[in-house]
């Protein structure tokens, strides 16, 4: 029944693979997003796509929920009998961010060599395990407005977040601010006033101890040749297919078993995976500490990025120790300050497990750990 099964995946990934291969019109929605500690505002945002100059507007206008995390909902049921849109050739947007209170517009045409990445990937789709391995495809194109007019951009599906491109330079603009949000000049004198106005208490911490750091999303970027490994010294211990989340600092994240891993990864920033022990499931966190990964990385690798190395996280015989460290060229790196949680959950049962059975930063909740421009 299983070799069934597997063989039913199987030729369904075929046939849905094959279906997709001339396809030319995907569906798609646009949507925009910020960094959370340096929030934007937007008047406009256009997703051009076609030879007639069809536009595909935004409809978010705060954003700051995090690199490539959009505000909006794609509802996948209103795609289903549609033949969808071609792949986006221009993009033109105009925002506010608000903690440099300034004013950009990008105004550009996507290159074609983008467009066809973009069409070979809607094409390819992938494979959400946690949905009995359904071949899935993307449905959201999202621009990310990042500080000094930088736009990188993201497509993302369920499970599933590629960056596709980090190069395009929007350039600064004049414009006031009655021009930019009419109802805005009538509680707020300029725009200085008006972003500070709209700065979260948080976020103004974060500029004030931090500002805008020079060159920290280039380092975000960056990517590097190393494979993701999970050791159990149990030998009773197996890794669980539910649930294998990997989450990256230039916003990128995928599920183990999806079909397309992503090869040349960015610095880790979250690892989330379950195991079982028997009749016994472990479901662990793994929040990178952002200095430590960002020095341990260039620490390791050097200049040498394509150098291959593993990243190791290794569990301990009473699931309740990690040893987690970076090799490359026959030398370890490890990791000190990496925040974990794992919860266990037994057959038995009991309120002693809906605390985690470890946990290293009680004085911290986890959803508070986050990457200074993530």
């Amino acid at each position: 029944m299983l070799i069934c099964c597997m063989g039913a995946v199987s030729c369904t990934d075929k046939r849905t693979t094959m279906q997709n291969e001339f396809r030319k019109t995907f569906m798609w929605a646009p949507a925009v997003a910020a960094p959370y500690n340096y929030p934007v505002e937007i008047k406009y945002a256009f997703v051009g796509f076609g030879d007639g100059g069809d536009e595909y507007p935004v409809m978010d206008r705060f954003v700051g929920g995090g690199l490539g995390v959009s505000s909006s909902a794609v509802d996948l049921n209103e795609f289903e009998d549609s033949a969808g849109y071609e792949m986006p050739n221009s993009i033109d947007v105009l925002w506010l961010s608000y903690c440099e209170v300034k004013y950009y517009r990008a105004k550009v045409n996507l290159p074609q060599s983008l467009q066809l990445e973009m069409l070979e990937m809607f094409r390819k789709g992938y494979i959400l395990p946690p949905m009995n391995n359904e071949h899935v495809s993307y449905n959201e194109i999202v621009l990310t407005l990042l500080p000094k007019g930088r736009v990188w951009i993201y497509l993302c599906g369920w499970g599933r977040r590629d960056l596709i491109c980090d190069t395009i330079q929007a350039r600064e603009v004049e414009t006031s601010l009655k021009d930019f949000n009419e109802d805005a000049a009538h509680f707020s004198k300029n725009t200085k006033e008006y972003c500070k106005n709209h700065l979260e208490k948080d976020v103004m911490v974060n500029l004030q101890a931090n500002g805008i750091p020079k060159g920290l999303w280039e380092r975000y970027g960056e990517r590097f040749n190393y494979d993701i490994k999970i050791a159990f010294e149990d030998k009773k211990a197996k890794l669980s297919s539910r649930r294998v989340i990997y989450r990256f600092s230039n916003g990128e994240y995928c599920c183990k078993g999806d079909g397309t891993l992503i090869k040349e990864k960015a610095r880790p920033s979250m690892l989330s995976f379950d195991w079982n022990v028997v009749d016994t499931l472990y479901s662990g966190n793994f929040y990178f500490d952002e200095q430590e990964v960002l020095n341990l990385y260039h620490k390791a690798f050097g200049k040498n990025l394509r150098q291959s190395g593993d990243l190791i996280i290794r569990v301990s015989k009473y699931n309740n120790k990690f040893d987690i460290f970076l090799r490359t060229m026959g030398k370890e790196y490890l990791f000190k300050k990496t925040m974990i949680h794992d919860f266990r959950t037994t057959p038995k049962g009991g309120k002693e497990e809906e605390e985690p059975f470890y946990n290293n930063h009680r004085g911290i909740n986890s959803e508070d750990i986050k990457f200074i421009g993530g």
